[in-house]
C-alpha cells in the first residue's frame, strides 16, 4: 500500500511520492538528445504541478521554460502540498501561464527547441487533430524535439492514433516504455522529432555526467537504453514497428474471449474455503479476480510472461517445471509452449479459482488438462516439504495481500525455511 500525500484532479491521481519516474521519463532522454552545444528553450503544455518544469530546469543547457496550463488552482495546491515537485514554477526562467494550451499554441509564434506535452490520459475530445500537431511543429526550431504520454494498450486505439499522428507530422517517431508505479503498464510515451537522421540511442553523455543531476528512475546511459528498447512485442506490433532480435519465438496468449457487453458485471461470485472472495466479472472480456487482486486479465498476461519467459530463456533446455499458485493456467501455457518440456506441475490450493477457470476461460483450463501437466490441489507449502521430486524451474506465483488477515493463499513465502525446501 502506498503512503504519501496525494492530489486528486476530478478523482483521478495526480502526482505522488513516485512523481520523479514519470516526469524524468518525459524530460530527461529528451534533453539529453539536444545536448548543451547550445541554449534550449522549452514549452510545456500541461504539467500544472510543475513536475515537469523541475525536471527540465535541473539542466544548465536550459535558458527559458514556458509551462501552459489551464487549471491555476492545480499549480497553487502543487505549492502547498508538494513544494518540491513545483519548485520549478520559482525558478527566475521559468513562466507560468494559466490559459488554454490549445488556443496559446494557435496564437504564438515563438520558437522552442523541445515541447513537453503532459495532459490527462484519457483522450480529449477533438483535440488529438493533425491540425494542432501541425501548430505545435511550426513552434519547433529544425532539431526540435516533442514528447507526449499516449497512453496504455487499455486503449490501445488511442495508442496506435496518436503515434500515428506524430509520424505523419514529425516525421521521426520513437515509444519510449516508462514504468510509472502509479500508471497501469506498460505506460507509453512518443519522443517524436522533423530531424529524420535522429537517433534516440546517439547521446554524449558528457553533459549529463558532468552536471550530477540527482535521479530517483533515469541513471543515464543505461535507462536511457531501455526507455528505447525494452518496447513489448504487443506494443510494438500495434505501432507496427519491427520486432527484431526475438530472443524467444513463444507468442504470446491468445487474447481472452471478448463480448458485446458494455458495463462491467459479476458472472461468478464464490467464497473459497480459504477465505477468498473469487469472483469473475464481465466487460468486454472476463476478468478473475482473487480478492482485490486481477489474476486472470487480458492484461495479465504481461505479468506472466514477465515470469515465465527470461527463466526459461536463460535456462535454454528445461524439461520440467513447477509453477506454485499456478490456478489460472496462464503460466502452464507458456511453459507448455517450451520445446522440449516433457513435465509441469502446478500447485493451487484454492478450488474456486480452478473452478471459474473451467467455466469462463475454457482455452486457459485446457492446458491443466495437457498430458504433460499435473495439477495438484493443495497447499504449497505443505506440498514441498514432503515431495523428493526435483524441478529445472520454480514459478511462484503467489499473491502477496498485506491488508488481509494472513492465510494460506495470502502469505508470502518470505521464510528460510521455505527457500530451504526449494533448494532441496
Amino acid at each position: 500500500m502506498q503512503t504519501g500525500t496525494c492530489m486528486e484532479s476530478q478523482n483521478r491521481r495526480n502526482r505522488n511520492t513516485s512523481w520523479r519516474y514519470y516526469h524524468e521519463a518525459m524530460t530527461f532522454p529528451a534533453l539529453n538528445l539536444l545536448g548543451d552545444a547550445q541554449k534550449r528553450r522549452v514549452l510545456i503544455l500541461g504539467g500544472g504541478d510543475g513536475g515537469i518544469a523541475t525536471c527540465t530546469l535541473q539542466f544548465a543547457s536550459v535558458e527559458k521554460v514556458v509551462n501552459v496550463d489551464i487549471d491555476a488552482q492545480v499549480s497553487e495546491e502543487a505549492g502547498r502540498w508538494f513544494p518540491k515537485v513545483s519548485s520549478g514554477f520559482k525558478d527566475p526562467r521559468c513562466e507560468v501561464v494559466h490559459s488554454d494550451a490549445f488556443a496559446w499554441v494557435q496564437a504564438s509564434r515563438a520558437i522552442f527547441d523541445l515541447v513537453i506535452i503532459d495532459f490527462t490520459d484519457e483522450p480529449i475530445e477533438g483535440a488529438w487533430s493533425e491540425q494542432f500537431f501541425t501548430q505545435v511543429r511550426g513552434l519547433m526550431s529544425e532539431d526540435g524535439i516533442v514528447v507526449q504520454n499516449v497512453g496504455t494498450m487499455a486503449t490501445p486505439e488511442n495508442l496506435q492514433k496518436l503515434f500515428r499522428q506524430h509520424q505523419r507530422v514529425f516525421g521521426a517517431a520513437f515509444p519510449i516504455h516508462a514504468l510509472v508505479p502509479d500508471y497501469l503498464g506498460p505506460y507509453i510515451l512518443v519522443l517524436s522529432s522533423m530531424d529524420a537522421t535522429l537517433q534516440p540511442l546517439n547521446v554524449n553523455w558528457e553533459s549529463w555526467t558532468r552536471q550530477k543531476i540527482p535521479v530517483q528512475y533515469y541513471d543515464g546511459p543505461e535507462q536511457h537504453m531501455a526507455l528505447f528498447t525494452a518496447i513489448p512485442a504487443d506494443v510494438m506490433e500495434l505501432l507496427g514497428l519491427p520486432l527484431e532480435g526475438m530472443p524467444c519465438k513463444i507468442p504470446p496468449l491468445s487474447p481472452l474471449r471478448h463480448t458485446k457487453a458494455v458495463r462491467e458485471k459479476v458472472v461468478f461470485k464464490e467464497k473459497s474455503k480459504e477465505g477468498n472472495r473469487v469472483k469473475v466479472t464481465l466487460d468486454t472480456s472476463y476478468s478473475l479476480h482473487q480478492d482485490w487482486d486481477t489474476i486472470l486479465s487480458t492484461y495479465s498476461w504481461q505479468r506472466d510472461e514477465c515470469l515465465m519467459l527470461p527463466a526459461l530463456s536463460i535456462l535454454g533446455d528445461v524439461r520440467s517445471v513447477l509453477v506454485l499458485g499456478g490456478g489460472t493456467g496462464a503460466l502452464a501455457s507458456l511453459a507448455l509452449q517450451w520445446p522440449g518440456l516433457e513435465r509441469l506441475v502446478v500447485l493451487e490450493v484454492d478450488e474456486s479459482v480452478v473452478r471459474a477457470l473451467r467455466k469462463y476461460f475454457p482455452t486457459e483450463a485446457k492446458v491443466l488438462s495437457d498430458p504433460r501437466t499435473e495439477l495438484i490441489m493443495d497447499d504449497a507449502f505443505s506440498w514441498i516439504s514432503t515431495t523428493h521430486e526435483q524441478f529445472d524451474l520454480v514459478i511462484l506465483s503467489m499473491f502477496d495481500q498485506p491488508w488481509l488477515p494472513a492465510r494460506r493463499t495470502t502469505r508470502v513465502p518470505a521464510v528460510r525455511g521455505f527457500y530451504r525446501q526449494l533448494r532441496v
